[in-house]
C-alpha cells in the first residue's frame, strides 16, 4: 500500500513538472534551442508573413526579443546572430490567440546599429519623408498612436493639393485625412479630417457587398478607401473577376446628426517655427547660388 502511495506521489510531481514545462514561454538563452522555430511558437503568425519568412530563410541563425510599444502592441525584434547589417522589426498585437486571428501589423527592416524610435513614423516612413509637413499635426500623431492604422493611401486633389489618408480597417473602419497644398519649397498641411464608417448610413462591410451585388462571380481586390470630394463622400471598392479590373463607386451618405469638420492640423510646440526658419533658409539659398 505504501509503495503504491509513493508511486502515485511521484507521477503527480512529473505531471506538474511537464504541465509547467508546455505553458512556460519557450524563449532560451542565447545559444539554447532553435530561436526560429521558438519565435514561430511564441507567435504563429509569423509564419504566414512573407517578409519574415524571405527574412529568417536569409539568416537561419537569430536571435529575438521583445519590447513594449504600449498596452497594446509591442515590437517584436529578429537579430541575425553572426555578421548583422540588418534586423527586421515587426508592431505586433498582444493579448490575442495568434493562431485564429491576425496580429502583425507593419514589418520594417532598419540596420542593425539603427536605434528604432518609439514613434508613429515607424509605420509609413516615406509618406513622412515625402511630406515633412505631417509631423506637425499633433492630431495625426495621435491618431496614428492610437489606432495603429494599417495603410496609407494618396490621392491627388489637384496640381496644389494631396490628399493623404491613413487607415485604419482592422475593426471599426476610421480614417484620418490630411489635405496638403504644395508650395513652392515645401508643402503645407492645410487642413485633417476625421471620419468613421460609423458616420454613414453604409459601412464598409455593406458597401462591398453591394459591389459585388454589381459584378455577380467577381472578388474584392485591393483596398478599399471612403473617399472625400467637395464633400461628397464615396466609398471606392476595387474587384476583378480574373481577367478585367474595375472600381465600383457606391455612395456613402451622413447619418442623420452626424457631420464632418475640417479642422487645422493641431500644430506641435516650436514645429511651425522650425518650419519657417528652414523655408527661409532654404529660399536664401537658392537664391544666393541664382545669383552667383
Amino acid at each position: 500500500m505504501l509503495k503504491k502511495i509513493n508511486f502515485l506521489i511521484i507521477a503527480a510531481i512529473i505531471l506538474v513538472l511537464l504541465a509547467g514545462h508546455a505553458n512556460a514561454v519557450p524563449n532560451p538563452l542565447p545559444g539554447e534551442g532553435n530561436h526560429t522555430l521558438i519565435l514561430y511558437g511564441v507567435h504563429p503568425n509569423a509564419k504566414s508573413n512573407e517578409v519574415i519568412t524571405s527574412f529568417l530563410a536569409e539568416h537561419p541563425d537569430i536571435r529575438w526579443h521583445e519590447s513594449a510599444y504600449n498596452e497594446t502592441y509591442e515590437y517584436v525584434y529578429v537579430t541575425p546572430v553572426n555578421e548583422c547589417s540588418e534586423q527586421l522589426i515587426y508592431l505586433n498585437k498582444i493579448g490575442i490567440d495568434e493562431r485564429s486571428e491576425p496580429s502583425i501589423v507593419s514589418v520594417r527592416i532598419i540596420g542593425c546599429d539603427k536605434v528604432l524610435p518609439l514613434d508613429p513614423l515607424f509605420q509609413f516612413p516615406e509618406v513622412f519623408e515625402n511630406y515633412p509637413s505631417l509631423s506637425g499635426d499633433q492630431g495625426l500623431m495621435d491618431y496614428i498612436e492610437e489606432n495603429i492604422p494599417g495603410r496609407c493611401a494618396e490621392v491627388e486633389r489637384s496640381d496644389s493639393e494631396t490628399d493623404v489618408y491613413f487607415i485604419d480597417d482592422t475593426g471599426t473602419f476610421t480614417e484620418y485625412i490630411v489635405t496638403i497644398g504644395k508650395g513652392l519649397f515645401t508643402d503645407n498641411a492645410a487642413y485633417s479630417t476625421f471620419i468613421s464608417e460609423d458616420y454613414f448610413t453604409i459601412n464598409k462591410s455593406e458597401a462591398q457587398a453591394e459591389a459585388l451585388g454589381q459584378r455577380p462571380g467577381w472578388n474584392l481586390t485591393g483596398e478599399t478607401i471612403l473617399k472625400i470630394d467637395d464633400d461628397v463622400f464615396a466609398w471606392e471598392i476595387p474587384v476583378s473577376n480574373g481577367s478585367g479590373k474595375d472600381t465600383i463607386i457606391i455612395p456613402a451618405e451622413l447619418r442623420e446628426g452626424y457631420s464632418v469638420m475640417k479642422t487645422e492640423p493641431r500644430g506641435m510646440p516650436g514645429f511651425d517655427l522650425l518650419l519657417t526658419i528652414w523655408s527661409i533658409g532654404t529660399g536664401s539659398i537658392i537664391l544666393s547660388k541664382r545669383r552667383d
